[in-house]
């Protein structure tokens, strides 16, 4: 029988849990599957963790002391976790019975890493639509694929609503938190799993509903813009291996900053933060280098050609 660890993230997130945890522990009761639920509250101010020691005492609940983001308790939940599978589910996502079943055939095959689902907005009841990446003009950019009603290579899958194999996210060191508070460790591992000769999935039959931005809608935008773009410069500047297309990278960077200055003002400041990492950053490159069985071109090449 299919057993699935569940790692739910918290921070004063009580609005949403109301929402998440009935939803979730009804699919898997209809659903007959074997799991645990951990939530990991990192410090919240609310009241969720007595909201969930009163409501859901089967939910374990790992009570962090000081904030450390989204990687470290989602991590943290993991080392606790038992279970063959990860579904690792932000609180702001509601689930609905059945959701389960469509990724689980993927992991038949010993070399998928990971299976994400497509996502439907609480408001607008908008789908996210299959993409893939190129890497262009130094940088990646999202292409959206022709055919979004089937399954596809996917060039990440999201720590907000995925199902993950537990031995091999234990086995790539689980999310990198160089990244924390949040924003690129879900595409980091996923990307460092392809390196290693793993696939993650892209499963439109599964379908989830998620308050967009609800769990860091209360952060200025500044600041989340900053985050975004400095972990994405830590993406680049830590996975790409290339030596061309990091030559590349660096050629187009000062047009980068520029051109994304316009809409994102903090993307100037997000260069001088990734920046100041760049020791760890080398750091983590060396970590991996020992396991890369696939180049940069490799895997951009895969991608495009599914």
């Amino acid at each position: 029988m299919t057993a699935i660890s569940v790692i739910i993230p918290n921070y004063n997130g009580r609005h949403f849990l109301e929402e998440c945890i009935p939803s979730l522990l009804r699919a898997m009761a209809e659903d007959r599957i074997d799991h645990e639920v951990i939530v990991v509250d990192d410090a919240s101010t609310d009241d969720s963790v007595p909201y969930l020691e009163k409501n859901y005492p089967s939910v374990k609940l790992i009570k962090r002391a000081v904030n450390g983001g989204f990687s470290r308790a989602v991590n943290e939940g993991i080392k606790l976790s038992k279970h063959g599978l990860l579904l690792l589910l932000n609180n702001d996502i509601r689930v609905s019975p059945g959701f389960i079943a469509p990724l689980l055939p993927f992991f038949d095959d010993k070399n998928t890493f990971a299976v994400t689902n497509r996502t439907i907005n609480f408001d607008n009841a908008k789908a996210t639509k299959a993409f893939t990446v190129e890497f262009k003009f130094g940088n990646l950019l999202q292409v959206h694929r022709k055919d979004s009603e089937n399954a596809s290579l996917a060039f990440g899958a999201s720590g907000g609503h995925a199902l993950f194999d537990r031995i091999k996210f234990i086995e790539l060191g689980c999310f990198d938190e160089l990244y924390s508070p949040f924003y690129w460790e879900d595409a980091d591992i996923c990307y460092r799993a392809y390196k290693r000769g793993y696939v993650s999935i892209y499963e439109p039959k599964s379908t989830v509903l998620h308050k967009s931005q609800g769990s860091i809608g209360r952060l200025s935008k500044f600041y989340v813009n900053y985050i975004y773009m400095r972990n994405y410069l830590i993406f680049v500047w830590k996975n790409i291996t290339d030596s061309a297309l990091l030559f590349q990278h660096i050629i187009f960077l000062p047009a980068f900053v520029a051109y994304h200055s316009i809409r994102y003002p903090a993307t100037l400041v997000a260069l001088f933060g990734a920046a100041f990492k760049i020791p760890a950053i080398l750091r983590a490159r060396a970590r991996e280098k020992p396991f890369i069985k696939f180049s940069d071109r490799d895997i951009f090449n895969k991608l495009r050609e599914e």
